[in-house]
């Protein structure tokens, strides 16, 4: 068991929503984004506030079909949804070996029924051996951190041939070239984030590689310059 890293316990709420881990409080205020506007709000609150508006638009867009999460590292993001009462299957799939085995001693600790997997690295040439046909297949702060062979992960993505794609990713192209904007673009390259997320994804709609493009503001961010925006499409 992993009960040694802090990351499970007993209470299946805290573990979703803690108010301390590894020493950092999460219950003093910080700076966060909250419907667009800049307030201070405890890291605590503010994951409650994050996750349940993520959740509110992933259920506007999907039915019953099976939600699939790429990189899903140890699958904090699909506890803190089956906490909230998604219903959906949920499967969660991770690259990182280590992350998968957390994962699934988490899934095991508290009795829950989401699938966990390993998957190929999107940025090569690979075989997928697994299926995502039918499935809504969503990310959640991963394409930013895809520096090498972007275009290469949003084909693979495409080719798995799921139902619809949700990306719920900082889109530096969305900041306009006011002040404001301007500072939030400086702070997004200063961090190193992937610039070129909503381009490249409207190259491969241009090619007809994906149809029914749409992208939308959803008012939060974990950071005062770091904006969350939602790209949703279908491959063809």
């Amino acid at each position: 068991m992993i009960l040694h890293l802090q990351l499970i316990k007993n209470n299946f709420e805290e573990f979703c929503f803690t108010k301390s881990l590894m020493g950092i409080d999460f219950t003093k205020l910080e700076r966060k984004i909250i419907e667009n506007k800049l307030c201070y709000i405890s890291r605590y609150d503010y994951f409650k506030h994050h996750y349940s508006t993520v959740l509110e638009y992933l259920k506007k867009y999907t039915d019953t079909e099976t939600i699939a999460e790429l990189g899903s590292g140890y699958g904090l993001v699909l506890f803190v949804f089956k906490f909230l009462g998604l219903k959906n299957m949920l499967e969660g799939y991770e690259m990182d070996e280590y992350g998968i085995k957390i994962a699934k001693e988490v899934n095991d600790f508290f009795h829950l029924d989401i699938k966990f997997d390993e998957i190929e690295d999107l940025r090569e040439n690979s075989k997928f051996k697994n299926n995502f046909e039918g499935k809504t297949v969503f990310t959640h702060y991963v394409l930013h951190n895809i520096k090498n062979n972007f275009s290469k992960s949003i084909d693979n993505i495409l080719n798995l041939k799921p139902k619809q794609v949700l990306h719920f990713e900082p889109i530096y192209e969305k900041h306009p070239n006011d002040l404001k904007g301007i500072t939030c673009k400086t702070y997004l390259k200063s961090v190193n984030y992937q610039i070129k997320i909503l381009s490249t994804i409207k190259e491969f709609k241009n090619e007809g590689k994906l149809k029914n493009l749409k992208i939308q503001n959803i008012g939060i961010g974990g950071q005062p310059f770091d904006k969350l925006f939602l790209i949703r499409y279908t491959p063809t």
